[in-house]
């Protein structure tokens, strides 16, 4: 797992993430429990250095950019379609991993859409349900 340093000016803090506007210019949201502190304070106004994994940088939220996360949320993706065997997964378990999966729970990331509109494929598929 690879860590880069993320240099900027702390915009905001919530109990579980810290808002950074970056040298990039745009603001991202990093989740308190994968970052360390490497300087500074997470206190509106104030300079941070953060040591952030890079899946946790590259699936931030950015601010401004709402209106692509809607885009990406309203698109339908194509599960990968393999044929499940009989009774590989018992509905109820499915429902759990459908619910456990669903995008809103992780800042509507990419990966969890993936999985999820896999997921609910794979349960029409098997049990002709719809979500």
């Amino acid at each position: 797992m690879t860590n880069i340093t993320v240099k900027g000016t702390c915009t905001g803090v919530t109990k579980k993430a810290v808002w950074v506007e970056c040298q990039d210019g745009k603001k991202r949201s990093f989740a308190k429990s994968e970052i360390k502190t490497v300087s500074g304070k997470a206190v509106r106004g104030s300079t941070i250095t953060l040591s952030v994994p890079q899946w946790v940088y590259d699936g931030a939220y950015i601010k401004g950019e709402q209106k692509e996360v809607r885009k990406v949320k309203s698109q339908t993706f194509n599960a990968p379609h393999t044929p499940a065997p009989a009774n590989s997964i018992p509905a109820k378990m499915l429902d759990r991993l459908v619910l456990l999966c669903s995008p809103e729970k992780h800042g509507n990331d990419i990966e969890a859409m993936t999985a999820f509109g896999w997921l609910v494929s794979l349960k029409e598929e098997q049990y002709g349900t719809n979500i």
